[in-house]
């Protein structure tokens, strides 16, 4: 199993890096992460390192980069996707398997019949679902959430 965590830090080799919040927490409590055990870090850029856990905290982690090298595991064509997002867990779901199958970019959209209008707690919790996907297909870049925006807006763009 491929150990995959998301660095908010730009990657560079030869550096230390702290994992805090539901990464550390992961490696720290649910795979119960020794010193010296080795992990893959992506910062969503298209860069992953190697990097072993030099330092467990109660709350943060922290890595040693080694090998730092840009993989490219997108799609051939740069898709956007504009939707109006369901209601609930759907909404998680449908980020998930777009992040999963290789989209660009997501354009929620707000339309006549919007059942779920996107506020900024939303696209936070979205954002995270993201990570978690691509941690999970191995994307190395982040599917891109953008603000709401009327179908009109969009189509006039």
């Amino acid at each position: 199993m491929c150990k995959r965590y998301f660095s908010n830090t730009p990657l560079s080799a030869g550096r230390i890096v702290s994992l805090a919040d539901q990464e550390a927490h992961h490696l720290l409590h649910v795979m119960r992460a020794t010193t010296g055990m080795e992990v893959v870090l992506f910062d969503g850029s298209g860069q992953e390192c190697t990097a072993t856990v030099v330092k467990l905290g109660r709350r943060e982690v922290e890595l040693e980069t080694q090998r730092c090298f840009f993989v490219s595991r997108e799609a051939s064509v740069h898709l956007t996707m504009a939707v109006a997002l369901p209601k609930g867990d759907r909404q998680t779901w449908l980020v998930e398997k777009l992040t999963e199958l290789g989209v660009a970019r997501l354009v929620p959209l707000i339309t006549e019949h919007s059942v779920a209008l996107p506020n900024a707690k939303t696209l936070d919790r979205l954002h995270k679902t993201v990570i978690s996907a691509a941690k999970q297909c191995g994307r190395n870049r982040l599917m891109e959430i953008a603000d709401a925006q009327p179908l009109d807006a969009l189509v006039q763009q």
